[in-house]
């Protein structure tokens, strides 16, 4: 199909000969003269990774985030697939008190190990990695100029940007009294240096590495972010899904035309294969899940004689009869792992 006139698609795809290969949905749209609804024109692109966000690990991810997810992602089966148990909670942080958190005296191969907790009290962590704090750092220098942050208030201290990480250490003085000792430390270290360029090469003429563990303990450090914030609705959090995956969004607002369901789909099959994690699948089918279920509510109030209000949801009397006439079931039947859904499987089977 020769569409050499689509600005669009000749400059995000250019192809020489212009002829472009089509699936069968988008190929109905284009021969009617129609735009394709999962047309990445129809604000479903993507903007370029930036260097900085490339190659961060999860919990990386997670610190830079105002948003966390919190979802209990197990293996099934031998095949070790992906699912997942119970709701995601979407708990709002502050991204400057998270990584404020972080140590001030690091270098660009300097590495912790960070206990990401739900409540610091807990003895599980809900994730644990060894990050990098200069990507950190330079993830958020970037992403708090960008148009989502800036929406959502998300600024950081320029004077505290700018005095971490511009040297190669910067010692972290939390008293006046400790002052003399640091400097005591920093000549010390400066000494042994010195010495060091003194000494002869021990093995002229050739490069070998000796690689030992001397069983150098590793800096670790306990973070509790959303401890005392209260968890707030998917469908009612404003861009949460942005805010919970900066790495995919880099910090741009998406303002597609479509339903939820296109936009899942269209991400899924994102040429870049940015959207093609785990967490990020998951997270958009449970968001998918609720969106149905709370529609599903609406129209049954709707469809119900007579305005149900909140005094007829306390009333015990009340919520007994929608159980009894199943009318509390009806909304769940476009759930698959649902009992109402069942039951209209049963029925298919055995009329």
């Amino acid at each position: 199909m020769n569409v050499g006139n689509s600005f669009y698609l000749s400059r995000k795809f250019p192809s020489p000969s212009g002829i472009y290969l089509f699936c069968s949905t988008c190929r109905q749209a284009v021969s009617k003269g129609r735009l394709p609804s999962l047309c990445l024109s129809n604000g479903l692109d993507f903007p370029e990774i930036p260097e900085c966000l490339k190659n961060l690990t999860c919990l990386e991810e997670r610190l830079i985030s105002p948003r966390i997810p919190f979802m209990r992602i197990i293996s099934l089966g031998y095949e070790r697939q992906c699912g997942i148990r119970g709701a995601v909670v979407n708990v709002p942080i502050s991204v400057p008190d998270t990584v404020s958190a972080l140590p001030r005296s690091f270098n660009s191969t300097h590495v912790i190990q960070v206990h990401l907790k739900r409540k610091l009290e807990y003895s599980h962590n809900f994730m644990t990695e060894t990050i990098r704090p200069a990507r950190v750092l330079e993830a958020v220098r970037y992403l708090v100029n960008t148009e989502l942050y800036r929406k959502h208030n998300i600024i950081f201290d320029n004077d505290w940007l700018n005095q971490v990480g511009d040297r190669e250490e910067l010692p972290f003085i939390a008293d006046e009294s400790d002052r003399e000792e640091v400097e005591q430390l920093l000549r010390q270290q400066l000494y042994s240096q010195q010495i060091d360029q003194q000494e002869e090469e021990l093995n002229p003429g050739g490069h070998e590495t000796l690689l030992e563990n001397n069983n150098t303990e590793l800096e670790r450090i306990a973070l509790a972010p959303g401890e005392g914030r209260r968890p707030t609705n998917l469908t009612l959090d404003e861009d949460a899904e942005e805010l919970s995956f900066p790495t995919i969004s880099c910090g741009e607002i998406f303002k597609a035309n479509v339903t939820y369901a296109k936009k899942a789909r269209s991400q899924i099959r994102f040429y870049d294969r940015r959207c093609a994690v785990v967490p990020k699948v998951l997270y958009m089918y449970k968001f998918y899940e609720m969106q149905r279920i709370q529609n599903t509510i609406s129209i049954a109030l709707r469809k119900k004689s007579g305005a149900v209000t909140a005094a007829n949801i306390r009333d015990e009397s009340f919520v007994d009869r929608l159980v009894q006439h199943d009318d509390g079931y009806h909304i769940l039947k476009g759930l698959r792992s649902a009992p109402a859904h069942w039951e209209a499987e049963k029925k298919k089977l055995l009329p």
